[in-house]
């Protein structure tokens, strides 16, 4: 599949920001919508990378669009300041208390880059050390934070005003059984030997490289199979590459545990298309993933946005595609709806797991109920997602997601 012209020098802009190298744009870029481009950086949230770029050339972009733009970049900047802000705020906090921690992703993932300052930010993810749970959260209420509703699997967000911090328990996109527990393994230590990073305005605790890189990879194959990929993702793993390219960590460790994981293809696939399109390493590992597959990736990232934010449908297609990545591809349509379904049961009603009873109750019960939204037109049918989940899993299948060889 062709990507657009609008779509490749989008591309262009933000791999002159991730490798530093010259702006080359393609040869028929005078003819670009430059509006679409802008647009397209929003929905991949890559908006400060492009727009960097973009100041290079501003002469060639319209008036209109170039305003317009550096309004959402300054908006960015704004967002970014007050996520980073929230972090200190947090960061100084349990080091008054001595509770350890790691940030996961946002700021981990942004002191990878050239420019950290040119990755968008989201939520505060962080790590803590399960005994001081309670402690934790009568610490952010303390400053203002109000625990959110609900209950999510490995994590409790908090928010005050427009900041969420999220408190983890566990790393997200844990695999189910048994290879699950080999990753908690592996990152039951992870707080006891963190790497410490600065940056200009933050001074953090970081998990270290090899769990770091773990967790980008959970978390990327989780959203892709989950909503969907942002090339934001595919940002954050090339530079993560790029950074690390010559480490011995990933011979020594990272990749005989991918490997044994199920993930050694995944991560291969997403390192070759990261050096195809953004221009970041291309380790020999990854050198035999074939280049159609990848162009395939980018343009399930293109159709997706970040967190499957431009088609809605497409996004919800997810729950009959796999679990969040968790079960990789292997299991049918009616399984994954139902467990999807069930296991949501248990974030939306807690009681659900200490009075085991209600837990089917309630299964129909939301069933019912989006069945109902779907009746009026505020959920999407199963009539409409299958299409888009059967396209999806035949790419996500050739990854071959948790599966091992013999």
């Amino acid at each position: 599949m062709v990507l657009s012209l609008e779509e490749r020098t989008l591309i262009a802009l933000v791999r002159s920001q991730i490798t530093g190298e010259k702006l080359i744009l393609p040869d028929e870029w005078a003819s670009v919508d430059w509006r679409e481009v802008m647009c397209e950086a929003k929905q991949q949230a890559v908006v400060l990378l492009a727009f960097e770029a973009a100041s290079q050339i501003q002469e060639s972009i319209p008036v209109d669009v170039f305003e317009e733009w550096t309004q959402d970049a300054y908006a960015t900047l704004s967002n970014n300041m007050q996520v980073t802000f929230a972090q200190n705020e947090l960061v100084s906090w349990l080091n008054e208390k001595g509770f350890p921690y790691i940030i996961l992703k946002g700021l981990s993932a942004a002191a990878d880059y050239l420019r950290p300052d040119l990755r968008m930010l989201g939520d505060v993810d962080f790590l803590i050390d399960t005994n001081n749970q309670a402690a934790t959260e009568e610490l952010l209420e303390l400053h203002g934070f109000q625990r959110g509703n609900g209950e999510h699997s490995c994590h409790v967000a908090f928010s005050r005003k427009r900041t969420i911090l999220e408190m983890h328990f566990e790393i997200a996109g844990i695999p189910f059984g048994e290879k699950g527990e080999w990753v908690r393994a592996v990152m039951a230590d992870a707080l006891s030997a963190p790497r410490t990073v600065t940056l200009d305005d933050a001074k953090f605790a970081a998990p270290d490289e090899v769990r770091h890189g773990l967790i980008l990879l959970l978390h990327m194959q989780g959203h892709m199979l989950g909503e969907g990929l942002g090339l934001r993702h595919l940002c954050d793993w090339g530079c993560f590459v790029q950074k690390t390219a010559d480490k011995a960590f990933w011979e020594k460790s990272l990749l005989p545990f991918l490997k044994k994981l199920g993930l050694f293809r995944y991560a291969a696939t997403m390192t070759h298309t990261a050096a195809l399109y953004l221009g970041t390493p291309n380790l020999i590992w990854a050198d035999a993933v074939e280049d159609t597959l990848c162009a395939d990736v980018m343009h399930d990232i293109f159709e997706s946005g970040n967190f499957g934010r431009k088609d809605r449908v497409r996004a919800r297609s997810g729950m009959l595609v796999s679990q969040h990545g968790r079960n990789g591809t292997g299991r049918g349509t009616i399984y994954n709806l139902y467990q999807t379904l069930h296991n949501s049961t248990v974030s939306v009603y807690p009681i659900v797991k200490r009075v085991r009873v209600l837990h089917p109750i309630l299964d129909a019960a939301r069933a019912v109920r989006y069945l109902y939204f779907v009746a009026i037109g505020k959920r999407p049918s199963l009539t409409d997602m299958a299409p888009k989940a059967t396209q999806r899993k035949s790419l996500y299948e050739k990854l071959r997601i948790y599966e091992t060889e013999e």
